[in-house]
């Protein structure tokens, strides 16, 4: 109050161009306060989200994303020096993966890591939380896998189930590990698919390249998740609370082999002019049966697109582009 009353005097005992100076004063200041303000927003960083790794997995994460925080700053990571198509539509901002440094002085409040086993995996996993503010209201969340459990004769699999010993899956525990100890999250994403990604489009290359391809366990259960349901998991991770560092997310629909080829065949996602050839389990039942309960209660989040047993939903939209 003082302060006004103060400005009311002074500006009363002003001259004319005193009172130009002012006025030309106070619209600066507000211009640039404007500026600040909007730099925060869209340039430094308020939901900033990096995408380490922006392909498949990272487009339906971007979109979800422009879609919710539409000023956002969004950076997708690739191994190329120039930008996937679909980055300028959504005004993505490119980076190699070869520029990113190991300190940067910039870090984002939220980072999905979606890179695939690799050499150097865990090495890689430090570089991209390297650019997470980890003091953020947001997380870090890495897309793992949940073909890391050992499980193989038809019992369920919770996030306390027993792993296997290979290689592979020893890679990814890492990574988990990596982001455990930073205090982030771990979601063992079912098997992914699209219309035109995913377990039954592999089948039907096999089998057009050779007649005899045969698929074991045809009546074996396979977890599955669409892109679209993983990308909504992900945010949803992005933006929750931490209470406990590792999940597991599928459509809760366990589902045999066989099954997904007829369906996919359907659907009319596959050609299905040449068929593999679907063998039984010989000590059924086989596979695992994935339980997504944990992350539900916890997140609130539940799977949209319907599961390879149920009939498709015309407004359901299966791919951004």
């Amino acid at each position: 109050m003082l302060v006004q009353v103060y400005l009311f005097i002074s500006i009363r005992n002003m001259g004319r161009g005193g009172k130009v100076l002012l006025a030309a004063v106070v619209l600066v200041s507000v211009v640039v306060i404007y500026r600040a303000m909007s730099s925060s927003t869209d340039v430094n960083g308020e939901h900033a989200l990096m995408i380490f790794g922006a392909g498949t997995l990272g487009k339906f994460i971007a979109h979800s994303w422009r879609a919710q925080y539409p000023n956002s700053l969004i950076v997708g990571v690739t191994r190329h020096d120039d930008p996937p198509d679909w980055f300028a539509g959504i005004k993505v901002k490119h980076i190699s993966r070869a520029n990113i440094l190991d300190n940067p002085s910039f870090k984002y409040d939220y980072l999905a890591l979606c890179i695939p086993p690799q050499d150097n995996y865990d090495g890689e996993a430090r570089v991209a939380l390297a650019q997470w503010n980890s003091t953020s209201i947001g997380n870090a969340v890495f897309s793992s896998s949940a073909g890391v459990f050992a499980e193989q004769h038809g019992g369920v699999v919770t996030e306390e189930s027993k792993t296997s010993d290979s290689a592979r899956t020893q890679q990814i525990l890492d990574v988990e590990n990596v982001f455990t100890s930073s205090n982030g999250i771990s979601l063992r994403l079912a098997g992914l698919f699209t219309e035109t990604r995913g377990a039954h489009m592999y089948w039907e290359k096999k089998a057009q390249e050779d007649a005899s391809y045969t698929v074991t366990d045809g009546d074996g259960y396979l977890n599955m998740i669409h892109y679209s349901d993983a990308s909504s998991a992900m945010i949803r991770a992005l933006q929750m609370k931490r209470y406990v560092n590792m999940y597991l997310v599928s459509d809760g629909r366990p589902i045999a082999k066989q099954q997904i080829w007829n369906s996919a065949v359907e659907r009319k996602w596959v050609n299905g002019t040449r068929s593999p050839i679907f063998t039984k389990c010989a000590a059924p039942p086989c596979g695992k049966r994935m339980s997504p309960k944990l992350f539900q209660d916890t997140s609130g989040w539940k799977s949209i697109f319907p599961a390879w047993d149920e009939p498709l939903n015309n407004n359901i939209r299966e791919e951004f582009v």
